[in-house]
């Protein structure tokens, strides 16, 4: 079959074809974003847990997160929060998932929930989706001494760094004065003047990016 018959049949050529599947499993790695995690146990002060969530939006040009802490001690009323990322935010917790490739691992032989309490994380990018569940790791001392210290231990550093992430853009949110931008139907921080406070929140593992000028709060 020559090009003009490809035309003429809306057919294409193995190389188009394959460039196009290529370009639509692109397109759908971009849009399909989802993290969950959480940690929490029953004790003397009932049910009390840390849970966050991003989730990217359909058109992908932003991601909703949310925050709920739960601890009953001197009864303290639930704290919950949530606002709006960039899209340039949602890639950079993509990168942690891909450099940590913590979607290959497998929770098989790791310490199942106990007294202690429980951790769980949900992940689904690029059509993949895994689920790990595990106990409350204390210390780098319970991973070496598990079933499986290497992916236990792939699995700590993960939520160390994700954890740091989030409670840095938690802090930005919600504690630095923001200015409201006539160009934007949201309002966005302006950190570009004072990157001082931005490096007092901000881990210092992390290479500060653009990703703080795309931080969004929504009214």
């Amino acid at each position: 079959m020559d090009i003009e018959d490809t035309e003429k049949t809306g057919d294409l050529l193995p190389d188009e074809k394959e460039q196009l599947e290529g370009h639509s499993a692109s397109l759908s790695q971009e849009s399909d974003f989802f993290l969950k995690y959480y940690s929490g146990h029953q004790g003397q002060f009932g049910h009390e847990f840390l849970e966050f969530e991003v989730r990217l939006a359909p058109d992908g040009k932003s991601a909703s997160v949310s925050y709920t802490n739960n601890t009953n001690y001197r009864r303290e009323a639930i704290i919950r929060k949530q606002f709006a990322v960039s899209r340039t935010v949602a890639k950079e917790l993509q990168r942690f998932v891909e450099e940590a490739e913590i979607m290959r691992e497998t929770d098989k032989n790791w310490p199942t929930k106990n007294r202690e309490g429980a951790q769980e994380l949900t992940i689904s990018m690029g059509g993949a989706h895994v689920r790990l569940a595990t106990c409350k790791i204390g210390s780098l001392a319970d991973v070496k001494n598990s079933a499986d210290p290497d992916g236990l231990r792939a699995f700590y550093y993960f939520v160390q760094d994700v954890k740091a992430f989030m409670f840095s853009l938690i802090s930005l949110h919600f504690k630095v004065r923001f200015q409201k931008s006539n160009n934007m139907h949201n309002n966005l921080l302006t950190y570009a003047s004072d990157q001082t406070i931005l490096r007092s929140v901000w881990p210092s593992s992390l290479t500060l990016s653009n990703s703080y000028r795309a931080l969004v709060i929504t009214n």
